[in-house]
This record gives structure tokens, sequence and C-alpha cells, in this order.
């Protein structure tokens, strides 16, 4: 990861202040570059070296390690314009339910690299203005040697993308009577995709065009969003 060395911090990493969190503040520092300063570097410095080799489109990590006076501040990332899932207005049912499937292999590769996926929730997750899902604070994963890490980190992504869905369709969802369906994920017996498929299957039904002998979840949903 490439480190970056100022005197001073200029000014235009702090001209835009975005927001504030648990463990430091973020602004827009132009160029779609956001810059993350941390109320106490030292904890973290170390943990997002770790991170430095992972590319994962979906995934947000850090881009460059800020040092002012040869003293670890914070780091840049890209920028993500959109809105995060906890104040998800609107989406296109379609483009959210692709983007599902995306991240359940991009959640797999991370999985593979033993990497945990800490502080994944719905506000850390935003939905572009192109439509696509992408996470952001990602500073605080760290390695796992957990032997059901996949299904851990994925258990994390499904609640975290379950309750925005169902706040956004609500009328859909209330209408054909599938709020039931919210327990399949939580209880984490169930993929995303394949509780998508279930909750479509249902929709297809009370609109008289059940879907027969659905097999393989990926191949169907996508079909069905043909």
């Amino acid at each position: 990861m490439n480190k970056i060395y100022y005197d001073k911090l200029p000014d235009e990493y702090k001209s835009y202040f975005i927001g504030t969190g648990y463990n430091g503040r973020c602004y827009y520092a132009g160029n779609n570059t956001v810059y993350k300063e941390f109320y106490y570097p030292s904890i973290f410095k170390d943990n997002i070296s770790k991170l430095s080799n992972i590319k994962i489109p979906s995934f947000i990590f850090p881009n460059e390690l800020v040092y002012v006076k040869d003293k670890f501040v914070g780091y840049t990332m890209d920028y993500v314009d959109g809105a995060t899932l906890d104040a998800l207005k609107s989406a296109p049912l379609t483009d959210y339910l692709k983007e599902i499937i995306l991240f359940e292999y991009n959640i797999a590769s991370l999985s593979n690299k033993k990497i945990f996926l800490s502080d994944l929730k719905d506000e850390n997750i935003i939905f572009t203005k192109d439509n696509k899902l992408r996470v952001i604070d990602t500073d605080f994963y760290c390695k796992s040697n957990n032997k059901d890490l996949y299904r851990t980190n994925l258990h994390f992504f499904s609640t975290s993308v379950l309750n925005p869905m169902m706040n956004v369709y609500t009328s859909e969802f209330n209408n054909n009577n599938l709020n039931y369906h919210k327990e399949l994920l939580i209880d984490g017996r169930y993929l995303p995709s394949k509780f998508l498929i279930e909750v479509l299957k249902d929709l297809r039904r009370k609109l008289n065009n059940e879907i027969n002998n659905i097999n393989d979840v990926r191949n169907s949903l996508k079909l069905i969003l043909k």
C-alpha cells in the first residue's frame, strides 16, 4: 500500500466534512477521494496494512496511508456517490437483486482470504447512483480462522440488505403477504439469493405464473430477472 507523507496536511483533505463514526471522521478531499482521519491512528495502522493487497470491486478498501511528520493519521479511499441502505428510499429491484448475487461471490472470495467482515451493516453499504452496491468502512476487517467464516460473513451481509429491501419494497411485500420470509435470512439458514428465489416464486404464484423445477438458485434468479 502506498504511503503519503506531509509536513502539514493539505487544506483540501478537510475541505468538506462527510460524517463521523466510532473510530474517526471522513472528509471529501476532491478528485473522488475520501480522507478518513482516525481518533487513535496507531490502533489501525497494522490492520490496514494487512488489507492492502485485497482488490474486490464491491468493497472500498483503503488506497493510501497518510502520514504527517512521520506520524500515521489516516488513509484515503475512493469516494462512492449514493445512499446508504439505512437511508435508501427507492431502488430498481432488478439491479438490487443482481448486486446481491454478485456480493455472494465477493463474500466467498474474501472468506477464502480469511477476512472477517467486521462492522458490516446497512449504514456501511451504499446503493450508488449507477445502481451498484458498495461497502465502505472496511478498515476494521480482520483475519480470522473461523472454519465457518463464509456463512458468518454472509449472515452479516444478509441481515444488512434484508431490512432495507423490505422497507423500500414495503407495498410489494405487504400486498403479497410475504413478510414471514424475513425469518429465512435472519436465522442464517438461507443464502440471500435462495431467499429471494423463494420470495419471487411466491410472487409468481400469486400472479398465477408459478415457476417450476427450480434447482439452481443463481441461474433461476438470472432467468427471472431477464
